[in-house]
């Protein structure tokens, strides 16, 4: 599962990633400290573990951001 430091990008994307309200993939939890668990996503612009482009359409997975019950369901 992605977590940890995740950087937004337009091309050369680990991961396209499309943002819904209901039947996600994933709840995400945005944080600034602890993303070391499954569902947390810390963004950053440098030494990011995973990069991640927003789409509209065709994504590897969906999220749904949260502010806690982060993960996968």
């Amino acid at each position: 599962m992605v977590y940890g430091k995740i950087k937004f990008v337009e091309f050369n994307e680990d991961y396209r990633v499309k943002i819904v309200n209901f039947n996600e993939d994933v709840k995400v939890k945005f944080v600034d400290r602890f993303h070391e668990r499954s569902g947390r996503w810390r963004i950053v612009d440098k030494f990011e573990d995973y990069t991640i482009k927003l789409v509209k359409y065709d994504p590897d997975f969906t999220i749904k951001e949260v502010p806690f019950f982060e993960g996968c369901r």
